[in-house]
C-alpha cells in the first residue's frame, strides 16, 4: 500500500509547467493543420495535402520561429514556382534536359544557403525543392505548367498563413525577452571576468582563456536568436543593424579583454600588479554587471529608470572617461584603451539590450555591413552533394518508370537540401529524419485503415488529427527527440492524403510511403557516400583566409576601412564550426586586433610622419610572415615615437601609438606560429 500512495503522490506531484507547454504546442499544431485543410477543402483545392503539410512545417514551439519560418517559405515557394515556370518554358518537350536543369537549380539553391544564415537560408532550400514539388505533377503535362505552380503555390501559401494566423493568435511571444536575457547574461560574463582579472591584481590570463574562448562561441550563436526576435517584433526589423552592433560590441569586448590578459601576463609581476590597480580604478564604482531584466520589467520602472539604460549610459561614460585618462606610460595608456575598448562593447550590448526592451529608450546604430562569404569551399560541397543526389534520383525515376518517383525525389531533395548545411552532423540528422519518416508511415496507415473510415464529420476528423498531431507536436519540442518528431509531424499530412473524398486504396498508400521514406533514406545514403568538408579542414581554412586577408590589409591598407575588416572576422567567427578548438576563436580576434591597430597606426602615421619607415618595415616583414622581423620593426616604432623628436605629437596621442606598436609587438609573440604560417 505505500509503494501505491507514494506513486500516487508522485503523479499528483506531477511538474505541469514542464507538460503543459509541449501540450499546448501539439494543440496549435494540430489547429494549423486542421484550419488549412478545411480552407483547403472549402476552395476545392487540387491537393488539400500540401495546405496542411505548409501548416506543420511553419508551426514552431517559438512564435517568432514560426512567424520568420512562414515569411521566407512564402518567399522561397513564390521564387521556386516562378523558376519552375521558367525553366519549363525553356525545356518544353525535353525531360532530360529539364530533370538536370532542375538538378543544376537545386545545387544552386543549396550553394546559396549555405551562405545565408537561419530563415534566409531557408527561403533559399524551399525555393529548390519546390521546384521539385511542382516538376513531380508538371512534368507530365508541361503545357498546363503555370496553372499546377499556380495550384501548388496556393496551397502551400495558405498553410503557410493558416499557420501563422493560429501561432500568432494562441501565443504571445518571448523570444524579444529571451534574446536580451541573453545578451545580459553574456555581457555579465565578459564584464565579470575582465574585472576579475583586474581584482586579483593582474591574475595569470591562463586562468580566462577557457572562459573567453567560450564565450567567443556561446557569442557567435546569437544569430538565430536574433532572427526569432525579429519575427515577432516589426521594430527589431527596421533596426536589425543595432542588434548586430550588440553582437559586434561583445566580441569586441572579448577583443579587449584578451588584449588586456596577454599584456599583463608579459608585465613583471610587481607592475602588472601595479597596472591591474590603476586599471581597476576605471572601471565604474561597484560595476554590476548582472541585470535582472525579467524582474525590472515586471516591477513597472519607469522607461528612464531601467537597468539597461542605466548600464549603457554608465559604460560609455566610464569607456569616454578611459579614452581620456592621463597616464604616465605607454603601457599604462595600452591597459587603459583596452579598458575603454571594453566598456564600450559592454555599452553597445547594453543599448541592444535597450531596444529590446525599451525600444524608445535605444540610440540609432547606422548599418554594420557583413561578409556572406567567410569560405567559398563548404558551399561548393553541398550543391555538388545535392546535384548528384537528385541527378541520381531522376536517373533512378527514368530508368524503372515507377508510378512514385516523383514522390521519391522530391524527399530525396528535401533531405539533402535541409540537412546538407548541418555538415558533421548531417548524416545523423538525416538517419532521424528517416526514422520520422518512418514512424510517421506507420501512424498515418493505421489511422487512415483503421480510424477514419466511418468518420465522415469534420469535427471527427479534425480530433482524430489531433490523436496522431499533439503527441508528435510535443515530443518534438523535446531537444532530444526533435530530430525524429519534427520529421514525423511534419510529414504526417502527405501520408495521410486527406482529400474531399478520401481515397483508401491501399495499394497508392504503400507507393506513396514507399516513395517517401525511401526518398528519405536515399538522402542519407547519399550524404554518408559524400561527406562534409571535415571540421579540420573548415576550421583551418577559415584561419588561412584571415592571414591571408590580413597581408592583403597590411600590402594595401588603403582598400579597407576598420568597419570592413570587423565585419570581416566576426563573419568567420560566426562560421567557425560549433566544435572547433577554443583557441582558435582566440586566433581570429588576435588577427582583429593587428588589423584594427595598423589601419588606426598607418593613418595616424600619415599625418605626422613620425616613424612611417618603421611602420611599412613591420607591415611589408607580417605580409611576409617574417614575425620575428616584425617585431623588430615594431619595437622601433615605439621607441622613435619616444624620442624627444616626437615631442611636437600630443602627449596622449603619442603614448596612445607607443601602446598600439607594444599590443601588436606581444600579440604577435604569443600567436607567432600563426601569424609566420605558411598559406597554402
Amino acid at each position: 500500500m505505500s509503494d501505491v500512495a507514494r506513486r500516487a503522490g508522485g503523479l499528483g506531484r506531477l511538474d505541469w509547467s514542464r507538460v503543459l507547454p509541449p501540450l499546448l504546442f501539439g494543440l496549435r499544431l494540430t489547429a494549423a493543420v486542421a484550419s488549412a485543410l478545411f480552407v483547403a477543402f472549402w476552395l476545392q483545392l487540387d491537393n488539400p495535402s500540401w495546405a496542411g503539410t505548409s501548416a506543420a512545417i511553419v508551426c514552431q514551439p517559438v512564435l517568432g520561429a514560426s512567424l520568420r519560418k512562414g515569411v521566407f517559405r512564402l518567399v522561397g515557394t513564390v521564387i521556386g514556382a516562378v523558376a519552375t515556370v521558367l525553366l519549363t518554358a525553356a525545356f518544353p518537350q525535353e525531360r532530360a534536359g529539364f530533370l538536370i536543369s532542375m538538378a543544376l537549380w537545386c545545387a544552386a539553391c543549396s550553394f546559396v544557403s549555405t551562405l545565408l544564415r537561419n530563415f534566409a537560408a531557408y527561403a533559399a532550400m524551399l525555393s529548390g525543392y519546390t521546384m521539385v514539388i511542382i516538376a513531380s505533377s508538371s512534368i507530365a503535362e508541361p503545357d498546363q505548367v503555370f496553372i499546377l505552380a499556380l495550384s501548388r503555390a496556393t496551397e502551400i501559401c495558405l498553410g503557410i498563413v493558416c499557420g501563422m494566423v493560429i501561432m500568432s493568435l494562441t501565443d504571445a511571444g518571448r523570444s524579444s525577452r529571451r534574446l536580451a536575457a541573453t545578451f545580459a547574461g553574456l555581457a555579465a560574463e565578459i564584464g565579470e571576468g575582465a574585472a576579475s582579472q583586474l581584482h586579483r591584481q593582474g591574475a595569470p590570463d591562463a586562468e580566462f582563456r577557457t572562459r573567453r574562448r567560450d564565450l567567443i562561441k556561446r557569442v557567435a550563436a546569437l544569430d538565430p536568436l536574433l532572427d526569432q526576435a525579429i519575427g515577432e517584433s516589426p521594430v527589431l526589423g527596421e533596426r536589425r543593424s543595432t542588434v548586430r552592433a550588440g553582437i559586434n560590441g561583445l566580441f569586441l569586448a572579448l577583443s579587449a579583454w584578451r588584449s588586456l590578459g596577454l599584456h599583463l601576463e608579459r608585465l613583471p609581476a610587481e607592475e602588472a600588479e601595479r597596472q591591474a590597480q590603476a586599471l581597476w580604478a576605471l572601471l565604474p564604482p561597484e560595476p554590476g554587471f548582472r541585470l535582472d531584466l525579467p524582474t525590472a520589467e515586471r516591477s513597472g520602472l519607469d522607461e528612464s529608470a531601467g537597468p539597461a539604460v542605466h548600464a549603457r549610459d554608465v559604460w560609455f561614460d566610464a569607456a569616454r572617461d578611459a579614452r581620456h585618462w592621463s597616464a604616465d606610460a605607454p603601457s599604462l595608456r595600452l591597459g587603459a584603451d583596452r579598458i575603454a575598448s571594453l566598456l564600450e562593447g559592454l555599452g553597445r550590448a547594453s543599448n541592444t539590450m535597450v531596444l529590446l526592451t525599451q525600444p524608445k529608450r535605444a540610440l540609432l546604430v547606422t548599418a554594420v555591413p557583413r561578409d556572406f562569404l567567410p569560405d567559398v569551399l563548404p558551399p561548393l560541397v553541398n550543391a555538388l552533394r545535392v546535384f548528384v543526389a537528385i541527378g541520381l534520383g531522376c536517373w533512378f525515376y527514368v530508368a524503372t518508370s515507377w508510378p512514385s518517383g516523383l514522390t521519391f525525389i522530391t524527399f530525396l531533395a528535401v533531405t539533402v537540401l535541409l540537412l546538407s548545411p548541418q555538415d558533421e552532423q548531417a548524416y545523423a540528422a538525416a538517419v532521424k529524419f528517416g526514422l520520422g519518416m518512418v514512424i510517421t508511415a506507420v501512424v498515418a496507415g493505421v489511422f487512415k485503415f483503421a480510424i477514419l473510415p466511418n468518420h465522415e464529420t469534420y469535427l471527427s476528423f479534425t480530433i482524430i488529427l489531433g490523436l496522431a498531431l499533439v503527441p508528435m507536436g510535443a515530443l518534438s519540442t523535446q531537444p532530444a527527440l526533435a530530430p525524429v518528431f519534427v520529421a514525423a509531424a511534419a510529414n504526417f499530412i502527405p501520408l495521410l492524403g486527406p482529400t474531399n473524398t478520401i481515397s483508401y486504396d491501399t495499394i497508392s498508400f504503400y507507393n506513396t510511403a514507399l516513395a517517401i521514406v525511401g526518398g528519405s533514406v536515399a538522402g542519407a545514403v547519399v550524404m554518408r557516400a559524400m561527406p562534409p568538408v571535415p571540421r579540420r579542414m573548415r576550421t583551418a581554412r577559415l584561419l588561412a583566409l584571415t592571414l591571408r586577408d590580413l597581408r592583403g590589409l597590411l600590402r594595401r591598407p588603403r582598400r579597407w576601412v576598420p568597419d570592413r575588416w570587423r565585419s570581416r572576422i566576426f563573419g568567420r567567427l560566426m562560421a567557425m564550426p560549433p566544435d572547433a578548438d577554443l583557441v582558435e576563436g582566440s586566433r581570429l580576434l588576435a588577427a582583429l586586433t593587428l588589423g584594427l591597430q595598423f589601419l588606426d597606426l598607418g593613418t595616424s602615421e600619415a599625418e605626422t610622419g613620425r616613424g612611417r619607415a618603421h611602420l611599412l618595415e613591420a607591415a611589408t616583414a607580417l605580409s611576409e610572415g617574417d614575425v620575428h622581423r616584425a617585431r623588430i620593426a615594431l619595437k622601433a616604432l615605439k621607441d622613435a615615437l619616444g624620442e624627444a623628436g616626437a615631442d611636437q605629437l600630443d602627449p596622449a596621442r603619442r603614448l596612445r601609438m607607443q601602446g598600439a606598436a607594444r599590443e601588436m609587438s606581444e600579440t604577435l609573440q604569443h600567436y607567432a606560429d600563426y601569424f609566420g604560417a605558411e598559406i597554402r
